[in-house]
């Protein structure tokens, strides 16, 4: 699955790969995802999910069943998240139970959802702007990139234990 405009509108495409030649197998298909237009795609490796941002849900995460075999959404979605925070980039942990968000505005900070409960959690923030965020292979801690002072750096946290607040 890979992020493209390539009909004029920013969806998710699936296509086959061959796994021995790396060499695609037909003609990339865009997926029939419930919004107009998304992006910031994150997937989970070991969870057949794929999370997404949508300009149509700012500040609310639905959760959509996905059939692995032909990549399609399918049932009506559950409600992760809502509130009032603003969203900009996510990303989703290998294993789908978490979904990570950095909010937009003048504080930029990262969030943690647990995306059974819905329990939302914040990590400790001493920059400005956070941005970028990205889980661990393992998804045990969160990349980001904090502003400090004229630039940005790079900096993580524990996904779980005494680092979210």
């Amino acid at each position: 699955m890979f992020g493209s405009d390539r009909d004029g509108t920013l969806n998710l495409w699936k296509v086959g790969i061959d796994e021995k030649s790396g060499k695609t197998r037909g003609d990339p298909v865009g997926m029939d995802l419930p919004t107009q237009s998304a992006a910031n795609f994150s997937a989970a490796r070991s969870a057949n999910a794929v999370a997404y941002s949508s300009i149509s849900s700012i500040d609310r995460i639905e959760r959509y069943a996905l059939d692995p075999s032909n990549a399609a959404v399918t049932g009506s979605p559950t409600v992760v998240y809502s509130g009032s925070i603003p969203m900009d980039s996510i990303a989703l942990s290998p294993d789908g139970k978490a979904i990570v968000f950095s909010s937009s505005g003048k504080q930029e900070d990262l969030f943690v959802i647990d995306t059974d409960s819905g329990v939302l959690g914040r990590t400790p923030n001493a920059a400005e702007k956070i941005r970028g965020p990205s889980c661990s292979p393992a998804g045990l801690r969160i990349n980001f990139y904090p502003k400090r002072g004229d630039g940005y750096e790079t900096g993580s946290v524990q996904k779980a234990g005494s680092a979210l607040s």
